[in-house]
């Protein structure tokens, strides 16, 4: 069996994250294979996006290059913060190569999840039910959440329903939040270096503040 190292995995999800086939959706009765029937049609609607960069400066040319890392890295962030077992389920329909491995990879990188509005599950496999929201555990029901909001203080509450948190089991079982500067640290500092670097390469001052300011403000959470 393959095994890999955190930054593997991160790197894999933000490679797989750059190739959604936005041109699918899922729909219809359940097939042989366990899942809903696969079929296409727009589940995005598509959008080409044209600008011209040729009279861009260099400076310019760098500086976007490493937005765009960083917007790589917050992807990732959000992938594995929609569900906490996409990671698993990503290497494993990584493998199927068939037409309908990828139809359902496509589908599954679409929507950052691998269930319908319905919550039924479209990849095959255990990957259980949707958690009660993005962010929680996905064994967590709305009951228990429900439970826990209410036996919360105040202010512990404001951050556990804050969408700058994450929601896991502490080593007791129970519900823990976590901030995001804490569940994310490494990759959030993996993106603050390269906004940083992309407002050392422009010569556009306003833009050369921002990330600092942003970045102050994510520190926060």
């Amino acid at each position: 069996m393959k095994t890999f190292s955190t930054d593997g995995l991160r790197r894999l999800v933000s490679l797989l994250l750059l190739v959604i086939w936005s041109d699918m959706t899922l729909s219809g009765d359940a097939s042989n294979s366990g899942g809903p029937t696969l079929t296409l049609a727009p589940i995005v609607p598509r959008v080409e996006i044209e600008a011209n960069l040729e009279d861009l400066p260099e400076s310019e040319h760098a500086a976007l290059a490493k937005i765009i890392a960083a917007a790589r890295v917050i992807d990732s962030i959000a992938f594995r913060y929609t569900a906490a077992g996409n990671v698993a389920t990503l290497i494993r329909l990584a493998g199927d190569e068939s037409e309908e491995g990828r139809l359902r990879l496509g589908g599954f990188l679409a929507r950052m999840s691998p269930w319908l509005d319905d919550g039924s599950a479209f990849v095959g496999g255990d990957v259980g039910a949707p958690p009660p929201q993005p962010g929680y555990p996905s064994d967590a029901t709305k009951d228990e959440v429900a439970h826990w909001w209410s036996q919360l203080p105040a202010a512990e509450r404001a951050v556990a329903k804050s969408p700058y948190s994450v929601i896991r089991r502490g080593a007791d079982g129970q519900l823990l939040a976590v901030p995001y500067s804490i569940a994310f640290g490494d990759d959030l500092a993996r993106a603050a270096v390269l906004l940083r670097q992309s407002a050392a390469a422009t010569n556009n001052s306003s833009f050369t503040a921002f990330p600092d300011f942003s970045l102050e403000r994510t520190a926060d959470r």
